[in-house]
């Protein structure tokens, strides 16, 4: 399993290389602090899956998401940013992100959306900024205007598109 991880912060990097080593031991972790790095890597070697922050210096906002998914359409992308807003998150998915996974998660969080892409789903991870009154229903929901098929079990979304993509 080879996983390519790109943020600009070296800490950040080497905490999430920290987090998949917990999950994925023998995975071979390689690191980018831009998009440039990250193309470039990506045409040395074969990944099965990159993280990618969506504030890099050379690329900002989803430019860097646009272009790897263009490169590579193959290839899962887990968005790692401390953005969290729904337009961000929605936006990511549009271009092709196949998770999203706000830099306040912990690893729990960072297990599940590793294992949910790498199972061709979709991982999702919303902040419910106010507690509920008492915890939400698991129910099965369609979000139709995303095109998404979601499990709803309080604060997490585990999501599986209905489209041509999978």
């Amino acid at each position: 399993m080879n996983i390519l991880i790109v943020d600009d912060h070296s800490l950040i990097r080497e905490g999430i290389a920290t987090m998949i080593r917990n999950v994925l031991p023998n995975a071979r972790i390689e690191q980018a602090d831009s998009c440039e790095g990250a193309l470039v890597a990506a045409r040395h070697q074969v990944f099965d899956l990159v993280f990618l922050d969506l504030m890099l210096p050379d690329q900002p906002g989803m430019v860097a998401l646009k272009r790897l998914r263009e490169g590579y359409p193959a290839l899962p992308v887990v968005i790692v940013s401390g953005q969290e807003d729904k337009a961000t998150v929605m936006k990511a998915l549009d271009l092709g992100a196949k998770s999203f996974v706000p830099k306040s998660a912990d690893s729990t969080k960072v297990r599940l959306a590793i294992e949910t892409v790498l199972d061709g789903r979709i991982y999702l991870r919303f902040r419910n900024p106010q507690p509920a009154a008492r915890p939400p229903p698991t129910s099965f929901a369609v979000a139709r205007s995303a095109g998404i098929e979601s499990k709803v079990d309080g604060r997490q979304w585990v999501a599986k598109r209905r489209s041509a993509q999978y």
